[in-house]
């Protein structure tokens, strides 16, 4: 007899959310802490819907996406978007993009805003009053590099584009050789965007943001 395929309903969530704790153990204890409050079911709905949406974003990355890094921000951003609503409570379908930012600017630490802070240089060029070209190198502030890949999100729900944004395959104190164009739907001042952030640290700091989220809730 084989074993079930994986399949999105049965997730292991403390193994899920393992590398937000110091130890599987606490993971499992904090998971079984959420899911056992009966006097408000928001930190489950947003333990178990990131999860949800990090575990399908999971499996394209080993299979039919692998290197595709707009499909994965699609789903990071989209499990971003649930955690922070369901946080405010919020029903309505607006406000995708400023709950987006809710949850890194408020729901996330210092450290993850820290990182966002250093992940993102803007490629500039231009002309000056002299008529002579220009090029500038600026890095994204947190708000910034939040709308950028909000607006990567964008490209690929609106318009299909998932092929021209990439992340970097490792991280490093600097800038890797990717740069890659600006999304369509972003400034269009921007000639490219040159990064040192991952999808693997990406995909951590959604995950240890939703814990915060979660905690907060339950203090």
């Amino acid at each position: 007899m084989t074993d079930s395929p994986p399949h999105v309903s049965r997730i292991d969530y403390a193994a899920m959310y393992a590398s937000a704790f110091p130890s599987a153990e606490e993971s499992r204890a904090f998971v079984r802490k959420v899911e056992s409050v009966s006097s408000d079911d928001r930190p489950k709905r947003m333990l178990h819907q990131a999860a949800r949406l990090i575990w399908l974003s999971d499996r394209l990355a080993e299979g039919p996406a692998r290197g595709q890094a707009a499909l994965q921000i699609l789903f990071f951003l989209t499990a971003a978007e649930a955690v922070s609503k369901l946080h405010d409570q919020h029903r309505a379908d607006q406000e995708s993009r400023s709950y987006v930012h809710r949850f890194f600017t408020d729901l996330c630490e210092t450290r993850h805003r820290d990182r966002l802070a250093k992940a993102f240089i803007a490629h500039y060029k231009g002309t000056d009053v002299h008529g002579s070209v220009f090029r500038r190198l600026d890095p994204l502030t947190v708000c910034q590099a939040i709308d950028l890949l909000y607006d990567v999100r964008c490209d690929v729900v609106h318009e299909g584009r998932y092929l021209s944004f990439e992340l970097a395959q490792r991280s490093a104190d600097y800038y890797c050789d990717v740069v890659t164009p600006p999304p369509q739907n972003g400034p269009a001042k921007f000639q490219g965007i040159t990064t040192n952030l991952t999808a693997e640290e990406l995909r951590q700091i959604i995950l240890e943001g939703t814990v915060a989220a979660c905690r907060g809730l339950l203090s």
